[in-house]
């Protein structure tokens, strides 16, 4: 039509085919579905104020494609519209309503191409998943409209440093902004009541994050975030979700005194954690929930006593914790003395191994409670690395080790009194009933 080097449904005043020398004329109102797929040396394009929708993979690997202006009247840009497209500084007009999936999924690729920013318009009420996966970007601004953001919206952004969120934002999706290692600076508005599993996974540049007072729902969203120092938990939260904050490099931890559980692997790898702050009400500390933190200190938030310089190298645990899970503190070298309270119930596996300056566990507390009520899920190897006292050993091995204690008794040198002998001997007895090998 017009010459316009392009083939265009003349009833529905759709172009469906176009090259690197179409004209849009100002009749169209649709950019087909693959109307430029392909074109390899599709360079710049300018539609007219006509258009208002380009349809899915429109302009779907056209990696030579640097500069395209778009109708002032488009309103929706449909699935992996640009797709493995050159683009990397758009500027959308007012009128645009929806992003597709996938639509400018790694736009900018090619080496040649520079960072830029994407400003997204007033009009904006949609974002699709995957919608700039990848994009070669360094800003972006959401306007007032957008309420989530989805699933891998800018995964893999490598080029992303900053991201300001509107205060209509409700929910992040998981792996919204993982793999974003240059995001220096996100903005997480009071607005926002879920994040998702994964969110900000190896956003390696992260030095900071405050979460808002209304969230309802927290994943494990920072996990590998190893620039990671600061973080603001707001009070509200009821669990520490399970890998949240694995790998990062936290130095300091307030627990709000709403959470009742530690998940596993939580603080794993923390490798700066010095202090943290544990509330009362605080029932579990999940498997591996400080696996191999320095912290040289754990104090409870209402221990109005505490003294810092005092309690260097002291695990002192609240007295409402029930369980902790197995390797839940191993891997410390920084450990001199744990105070456990009266309350626990349950100790896992290998909950203190190799923490090797561990030398004391307040004895009255170990010989007379833990020894009678809890259940102790641990050989005495486990102790063993801890260089934990022969009596205390005996305590802890007697109930759950009654198969073994002599062999360990006597493979440690250790020494028992007539009183202990006759406790070994009446379980070794109990322990025969119940077993049919030889002990």
């Amino acid at each position: 039509r017009n010459d316009c080097n392009a083939i265009i449904e003349t009833k529905t005043d759709k172009l469906v085919m176009g090259c690197m020398n179409s004209t849009v004329p100002n009749t169209v109102t649709t950019i087909g579905r693959q109307a430029f797929f392909d074109c390899k040396n599709l360079k710049s394009l300018t539609m007219p104020n006509s258009v208002t929708l380009i349809e899915p993979q429109a302009f779907s690997n056209t990696s030579k494609l640097r500069e395209i202006t778009f109708s002032e009247a488009l309103e929706e840009i449909g699935d992996q519209a640009f797709f493995y497209s050159g683009l990397s500084s758009i500027t959308f007009p007012n009128s645009l309503r929806r992003i597709g999936d996938s639509a400018f999924n790694n736009c900018g690729s090619n080496p040649s191409v520079m960072p830029g920013e994407v400003i997204l318009p007033e009009s904006m009420d949609y974002i699709g998943e995957r919608a700039f996966l990848g994009m070669k970007m360094k800003s972006v601004s959401f306007p007032e409209n957008v309420k989530e953001i989805k699933e891998f919206t800018f995964y893999k952004c490598h080029f992303l440093t900053s991201v300001t969120l509107p205060n209509t934002v409700t929910t992040i999706d998981e792996n919204a902004f993982m793999d974003c290692l240059n995001l220096t600076s996100i903005n997480i508005p009071e607005s926002v009541v879920s994040i998702g599993d994964s969110a900000f996974v190896r956003c390696e540049a992260l030095t900071s994050i405050a979460l808002p007072h209304s969230l309802n729902y927290l994943g494990s969203a920072f996990k590998g975030c190893k620039n990671l120092s600061r973080v603001y938990l707001p009070d509200g939260l009821r669990e520490i979700p399970n890998d949240i904050f694995r790998s990062c490099n936290l130095d300091s931890v307030i627990i709000p005194n709403t959470v009742k559980r530690i998940g596993k692997n939580a603080f794993h790898f923390c490798w700066a954690l010095r202090t943290i702050q544990l509330p009362e009400g605080l029932e579990t500390i999940d498997d591996y929930a400080f696996y191999m933190c320095p912290f040289s200190g754990i104090k409870p938030l209402t221990s109005s006593s505490y003294d810092e310089q005092a309690s260097i190298g002291v695990l002192q645990l609240p007295s409402s914790l029930k369980h902790i899970g197995k390797y839940a503190f191993a891997e410390n070298r920084s450990l001199i003395s744990i105070v456990l309270p009266n309350s626990v119930k349950t100790i896992g596996d290998f909950a203190f191994v190799q923490t090797k300056n561990l030398h004391r566990i307040l004895k009255t507390i170990v010989k007379t409670y833990i020894f009678d009520d809890c259940k102790f899920h641990a050989d005495l190897h486990t102790h063993m690395s801890g260089n934990l006292e022969p009596d205390i050993l005996i305590a802890l091995g007697i109930r759950h080790q009654v198969r073994y204690p002599l062999y360990y008794i006597k493979k440690l040198g250790l020494k028992c009194s007539r009183e202990q002998m006759a406790r070994l001997g009446k379980k070794r007895a109990e322990a025969g009933e119940r077993f049919t090998e030889s002990l």
